[in-house]
């Protein structure tokens, strides 16, 4: 792998209140989906909409549980 090419996201580590506020699954489902961005931080989901976030992310045997926290 050739880690000059490829992209890379930048990642705040303070936790806020507000990050902390929100679910375990959905953080997890946020720093998954920063991966899957482009440049413009733009993540495709087609015409499913949030129903997609599972297989873009590669969660379908969680499908429920990210379900719930993407909503």
């Amino acid at each position: 792998m050739n880690f000059e090419e490829e992209l890379w996201v930048k990642l705040y580590t303070r936790d806020t209140a507000s990050w902390l506020s929100l679910s375990f699954m959905a953080r997890s489902v946020f720093l998954h989906l920063l991966r899957k961005c482009d440049r413009a931080g733009v993540v495709y989901l087609g015409k499913s909409g949030a129903r997609a976030v599972c297989g873009l992310i590669g969660g379908a045997e969680k499908r429920s549980e990210i379900d719930a926290a993407v909503r």
